[in-house]
């Protein structure tokens, strides 16, 4: 894997020149991607189709019921179209080569350029050009900039899907790191013509009967642990449902609106036995470090990974790592 040495600020400029120099653009976002995931992805390819670039967005993965509203998304591919021959990957929202799947590994290994824009702190900086700023709430933040220094006009599409990534990444703007310049940008998308309300209503309040069958499921398997909550979904239930299309999401947010609760983490069972590992936490405690650990990344306060099974293995292993911060934290009293 390239990993190249982190910058002190986003390279915008650099940004910039790469893609006026590009022809034919390939955008990539993480695998069980988000709103912010689609949204910048979706952002950009309309600020790209606008220049008159040939532009191809793509995903290991379909959109999420919170985000397959957004103009363009039935757009999303997996694999490139025939004939078309990128010369530059730009890889958004991911802080490691193996969170953009297959479709990352493929045009990783194309001799191409690659330009990332990301606002994990646990990224590894693994672009030519690596537009990184953890300060951002979102990379829908960063993707603004980016077009702004392209001189792209916001467009309502445009605005629409990065109102969805700002919405999305700061929960309705409830996280500890927004701050009064993220009301400016999101006022900026407003003006441009995203519609807020509509928005907001799509990303956190609405929910297919499916996936609350898929909280059902987690809420069976509820555990609780010196201020570590957890909730497994096993594979066979969910295929006992017929629930095995629905994207399991959201449950380990749900789980950290318990009162006691100063971590989450939601651990659902892969056909291959491998194990998605959501982890939320509190302000004052880090569930980042525990990903990177185990090969993920994230934030302090939200964070995951994809570990190797069996489950009951897996939970064990995260679970271990959590109850030694809680535990921690709380002898710190």
């Amino acid at each position: 894997m390239r990993v190249n040495p982190p910058n002190k600020r986003p390279m915008l400029s650099e940004a910039a020149a790469l893609i006026h120099r590009a022809g034919h653009i390939a955008i990539g976002t993480h695998i069980s991607p988000d709103p912010d995931a689609i949204g910048s992805a979706l952002g950009l390819r309309l600020a790209l189709l606008a220049l008159g670039k040939n532009v191809v967005a793509m995903c290991d993965d379909p959109p999420p019921p919170d985000a397959d509203f957004l103009p363009g998304s039935g757009d999303l591919r997996r694999s490139l179209p025939g004939g078309f021959h990128p010369d530059l990957f730009v890889a958004l929202d991911a802080s490691d080569t193996r969170r953009l799947g297959e479709v990352g590994a493929a045009l990783l290994a194309m001799d191409i350029p690659v330009l990332v824009v990301d606002h994990h702190v646990t990224n590894l900086n693994y672009g030519d050009v690596n537009v990184v700023n953890p300060g951002a709430v979102a990379t829908a933040e960063l993707v603004l900039d980016l077009i702004d220094a392209l001189g792209v006009t916001l467009t309502p599409d445009i605005a629409a899907c990065l109102m969805t990534g700002l919405v999305g990444d700061t929960r309705g703007f409830a996280t500890p790191n927004v701050v009064p310049a993220t009301f400016v940008i999101a006022s900026r998308l407003v003006q441009a013509g995203a519609d807020a309300s509509i928005i907001i209503e799509r990303v956190m309040r609405q929910r297919s009967l499916a996936l609350l069958g898929i909280w059902g499921i987690a809420l069976t398997h509820l555990h609780f642990q010196d201020g570590v909550v957890w909730a497994v979904v096993p594979y066979d239930e969910r295929r006992t449902r017929s629930l095995l299309d629905t994207e399991v999401d959201g449950v380990s947010s749900l789980l950290l609106s318990a009162q006691e609760a100063s971590v989450s983490a939601a651990f659902t069972e892969e056909p291959d036995g491998r194990v998605e590992v959501s982890m939320r936490a509190r302000p004052g405690f880090d569930v980042a470090s525990v990903a990177l650990a185990l090969g993920g990344g994230g934030h302090a306060l939200a964070a995951g990974c994809l570990i190797d099974g069996p489950l009951d293995v897996a939970v064990g292993e995260v679970v271990g790592r959590l109850l030694e911060r809680t535990t921690a934290a709380a002898q710190a009293d």
